[in-house]
């Protein structure tokens, strides 16, 4: 079973009579994983009529009966393993995981504050606590303990994307305490692009890596990108399908196409769509669209410097936040559309007047710097639309969508 063998491990087990406590348990975990589980219930119920003292089996019956949505019972399973066994680490996850998913926040706090007292380093239990300190705004705590877990020798893959998003959120509530824990990042692990991109925001300096930055975020994110920014509430790009204008186009460019996303919304009314992205993660993902005729893993100014072609319409959704200068590229992209051709793109804006570098890793442009960079060329405004962009902890990214023509 435990390399991975569930078939004949069952077939094994089926095929004994052994009947102590522990080889009943074995049966029921195995039975469990391959989904038998009332079989697993009968199991656990018929050891524990002739022995309660048994915290394994009230733990693991717990975990069917969550599974089975039996969450009273479930509760009643966990406690009476830890009655049994106060260190039985299991059981007082899951219950604490549990109470945690039915909103019953201080008494999963209780928990995971309680194994950490007796299992000061157990990375779960830090992890657990930190993201419901976070969800709950107590970001400084949350971010004193994601940095205790990135100094650990086995930190989870993207905690260092926790820890950005909780100083992100904490610089809204004390600037200085969020720059000290920033600058203690960058101490740590001066080669951390994510501690260097947040250092850069908190000072509001334009970032010297930008292209690792980004090819990072999307390859740790390139899996679950999609359902985050569902979560999210992304608007940009159904926007922009609803204001495009209704042409057959022979040839479109998806600049930073992402995992694929304007292939999929947008109907068939092209010949040829090109998508291009940093991050192979997002590519692979896109590929698996078939919507697209060909990708270019490669930073987009750098693709739009060296191709010769010309499109009818070139996109840029959820883009040009990470770009520290857009003028270049707007340019660039002047160049490559043929005339009467379509720009179709979102900013998240600025609140100030001046382009910053925020907190959320994002260059917010002032709407004096967009319109001087179209201005700069014969563009014809057809569109330009203010929303939400996305949700954003308790608030909402606020930003614009513009769609421009080519008209020289």
């Amino acid at each position: 079973r435990q390399t991975g063998h569930i078939k004949k491990a069952l077939n094994i087990i089926e095929k004994t009579e052994l009947n102590q406590p522990a080889f009943q348990i074995e049966k029921a975990i195995i039975l469990e994983q391959v989904n038998r589980l009332d079989e697993a219930l009968t199991i656990y119920r018929a050891l524990l009529k002739q022995n309660t003292f048994l915290p394994d089996a009230w733990a693991n019956q717990g975990n069917i009966l969550r599974r089975q949505g039996q969450i009273a019972a479930a509760e009643d399973c966990y406690k009476r393993a830890l009655t049994l066994d106060q260190d039985h680490t299991e059981a007082r996850h899951n219950l604490a995981d549990l109470l945690y998913r039915e909103k019953r926040i201080p008494e999963a706090l209780e928990q995971y504050r309680y194994v950490l007292s007796r299992h000061p380093d157990n990375t779960s239990a830090l992890y657990n606590l930190a993201v419901i300190l976070e969800e709950t705004a107590d970001y400084a705590e949350a971010a004193g303990l994601y940095f205790r877990i990135l100094l650990s020798p086995n930190a989870p893959h993207g905690i260092e994307w926790r820890l950005s998003d909780t100083l992100a959120a904490l610089a809204e509530q004390d600037i200085k305490l969020a720059k000290n824990f920033a600058k203690g990042w960058v101490k740590n692990f001066p080669n951390d692009v994510v501690a260097n991109h947040l250092w850069a925001a908190f000072n509001n300096k334009k970032e010297t890596d930008i292209l690792s930055y980004v090819q990072k975020l999307y390859d740790d994110f390139a899996d679950t990108y999609n359902d985050k920014m569902a979560g999210l509430e992304s608007t940009a790009l159904p926007e922009i399908m609803t204001l495009l204008p209704a042409d057959c186009y022979e040839n479109i460019l998806d600049l930073g196409c992402g995992t694929g996303q304007f292939g999929v919304q947008f109907p068939y009314r092209y010949q040829s769509l090109t998508g291009v992205d940093i991050s192979g993660g997002m590519i692979e993902k896109a590929r698996q669209t078939h919507r697209y005729t060909r990708f270019v893993q490669q930073d987009i100014g750098a693709f739009l410097q060296q191709t010769e072609e010309q499109y009818d319409l070139i996109t840029a959704v959820e883009v040009l936040e990470y770009l520290p200068d857009i003028q270049p590229l707007f340019a660039q992209i002047y160049r490559h559309l043929k005339k009467d051709g379509f720009f179709a793109f979102s900013m998240e804006v600025s609140p100030t007047k001046s382009t910053i570098l925020s907190p959320n890793g994002r260059y917010l442009y002032s709407m004096d710097d967009i319109h001087q960079a179209v201005q700069k060329k014969s563009w014809q405004m057809i569109t330009q639309k203010e929303l939400k962009l996305r949700r954003e902890k308790k608030s909402y990214a606020r930003g614009q969508i513009f769609i421009l023509k080519k008209a020289g």
